[in-house]
């Protein structure tokens, strides 16, 4: 009933949030800023709403296209995509290369958008990308004509490990596609049956049904207000005409020192990963043309796989131990090491973490130093740092440069 969700202002809603947070920091709690500096509210409200709606799309639904053939007179903004850009990047550049066949009187123009897993901001990305050529064409004094877009799932942010992870990302992007409004999906199989590849789109169509709205996301507040943001920025870009290669290169630095420090997530390659998993002579990459993300981590696995007997990492374990333990278990397992966990110290084992707590460690340390015969590391920064500790495992450590480090000082040849 209406009366029991009495209307609240803006003003009502932030001091309760700011009540519940207790004097904690509301921005660092409660706000993410995207790679291209939008920063996305724990809420929105019809105020965020942006006064302009994005275009029809031109097609009512998308056609699955099992291989994507660009058409001659398509946009390439999917290269940008796979070279590391930002979703601002590649609307940006897009609206340059428009701008372009514009000005040169050619106006049957198509665009073709790699789709990644991060969810709303592709859907906003493709939704921007109709609102952006509406402006461009209105600038150039056009007739209004409906955006073409070809869409396909994104090859940049796949694994040549953990297949089946790489199946349930083209799920989420092909929704985004579809969700975005692309006339055209193509998704690309990367490592998984290639049968499986149009059958995504087919269970989306003619079992959840997604195609039978027009524009589902149309009067989302939050993604409206993501639209906006994302179109605001690429139109200020355009018109700044920035180097492409030198703009994407500092965007790919970025992911990459982002993806070392695992602040970047990749499920089944930084992190949750299973160490059992071989590649067993498969071809070691999925696109030799093109950069991907995975690709440190991969080169480090494939390391070991040559190697003979991969190392022996055993993690310590006392007290209150839990979290240190999981985070150095997920650490490890990335290079596919053989990881266990004990309480007492095995023979075997051909590097020790230490996984307990900052006031424990040097207890521990100067019990366990005297009886190891391998390099003993700590899980943690703690303040005191032990004598005699060869290093230290924490959530700074940059992972590629310690994994790397660590198997060359156990003899694991490159």
């Amino acid at each position: 009933m209406p009366e029991d969700f009495p209307p609240i202002s803006t003003a009502e809603w932030e001091a309760a949030i700011l009540a519940d947070l207790k004097g904690a920091d509301y921005q660092k709690k409660l706000t993410w800023k995207s790679e291209d500096g939008i920063v996305v509210q724990p809420y929105y409200r019809s105020e965020h709403l942006p006064p302009s709606s994005v275009p029809a799309r031109a097609s009512q639904t998308w056609q699955v296209r099992e291989t994507l053939d660009i058409p001659a007179n398509a946009i390439n903004a999917a290269q940008w995509h796979e070279q590391g850009a930002t979703p601002v990047q590649e609307l940006a550049f897009a609206l340059l290369a428009a701008a372009d066949k514009l000005d040169a009187g050619d106006t049957t123009i198509e665009f073709v958008y790699a789709v990644g897993s991060n969810y709303f901001f592709e859907i906003a990305k493709l939704r921007a990308a109709r609102l952006l050529w509406q402006n461009l064409t209105n600038a150039f004094g056009l007739p209004p004509s409906p955006a073409i877009i070809h869409a396909r799932t994104a090859l940049a942010n796949k694994s040549v490990y953990d297949a089946y992870t790489n199946l349930l990302r083209v799920t989420t992007e092909t929704l985004s596609a579809a969700i975005g409004g692309a006339d055209s999906i193509t998704v690309v199989p990367a490592r998984f049956p290639a049968r499986l590849a149009p059958n995504v789109q087919h269970v989306i169509q003619e079992e959840a049904r997604v195609d039978s709205v027009p524009d589902p996301a149309r009067g989302s507040y939050f993604i409206e207000s993501l639209t906006d943001s994302l179109a605001r920025q690429a139109w200020a870009l355009f018109q700044q005409n920035p180097p492409i290669e030198e703009t994407i290169a500092a965007a790919r630095a970025a992911k990459e020192k982002a993806f070392a420090q695992r602040r970047q997530v990749m499920v089944g390659v930084n992190n949750y990963a299973d160490p059992s998993e071989s590649l067993h002579g498969v071809p070691a990459d999925i696109d030799g043309s093109h950069w991907r993300l995975a690709q440190p981590i991969e080169r480090i696995r494939q390391r070991v796989e040559r190697h003979p007997q991969p190392p022996h990492i055993l993690l310590l374990k006392r007290g209150e131990s839990k979290l240190r333990a999981a985070f150095c278990r997920n650490f490890f397992a990335c290079a596919g090491l053989r990881i266990t966990e004990s309480a007492s110290i095995d023979p075997a084992a051909n590097l020790i973490v230490l996984c307990s707590t900052d006031p424990e460690y040097p207890a521990f340390a100067a019990e366990v130093l005297p009886l190891a015969m391998v390099p003993v590391l700590i899980a943690g920064n703690p303040a005191e740092k032990p004598p005699g500790i060869a290093g230290y495992v924490h959530i700074q450590s940059n992972h590629i440069d310690t994994l790397n480090e660590w198997l060359t000082r156990l003899g694991v040849a490159n």
